[in-house]
């Protein structure tokens, strides 16, 4: 693990490569879950404190691009939140194995691969064909998931007539909650 320099130049732990990333969550998925079940009477139950903010120490750490501090608290056995890479530093987190056997680990990583290539093409064909899918998805009032619009984007780009685009267009649901 070496460390990689930051957009202001502070140096930060490299996270591990993915494939091992996800060979030690599997393992921790692998092993056996606590049990769940009743541990004690209701009135064993500690009321929750009133909500207060996190201190400076259990702020992420992560900067936002106007320089900002992220203001969510940071996972347990992490520096960050859950929503800037929190699970990835601690993959034994019981989050972070709840995430893989959901597969939204392997979603998050499509997602990321699929906007790699979506940005990797040309401006002025990845606009065009881009604004067809997103208005396509809004019509049918679907999410804009950045798989989906690299397939529209494909199909859009195949030089078959409008065969590949008119399949892409059938072939999607008509609402949400229908994928």
């Amino acid at each position: 693990m070496g460390f990689r320099v930051g957009r202001r130049g502070k140096g930060e732990p490299e996270p591990p490569s993915w494939n091992d990333f996800k060979a030690e969550v599997a393992k921790a998925a692998k092993r056996k879950p606590a049990k769940k079940g009743a541990r004690g009477p209701l009135s064993n139950l500690i009321p929750l404190p009133p909500y207060r903010p996190p201190t400076p120490e259990e702020r992420c750490q992560f900067v936002k691009a106007n320089g900002e501090q992220c203001g969510l608290r940071h996972m347990k056995g992490a520096t960050r939140c859950h929503y800037h890479g929190g699970y990835r530093q601690n993959p034994t987190h019981p989050a972070t194995v709840r995430m893989f056997r959901e597969g939204r680990i392997d979603a998050i990583e499509a997602e990321r691969a699929a906007r790699r290539v979506i940005y990797a093409l040309p401006p002025k064909e990845r606009k065009e064909a881009q604004s067809a899918a997103i208005a396509e998805l809004r019509a049918r009032g679907l999410d804009f998931r950045n798989v989906t619009i690299l397939e529209g984007i494909e199909a859009y780009r195949a030089g078959d007539g409008g065969r590949a685009w008119r399949r892409w267009c059938a072939n999607l649901p008509t609402a949400k909650g229908g994928q």
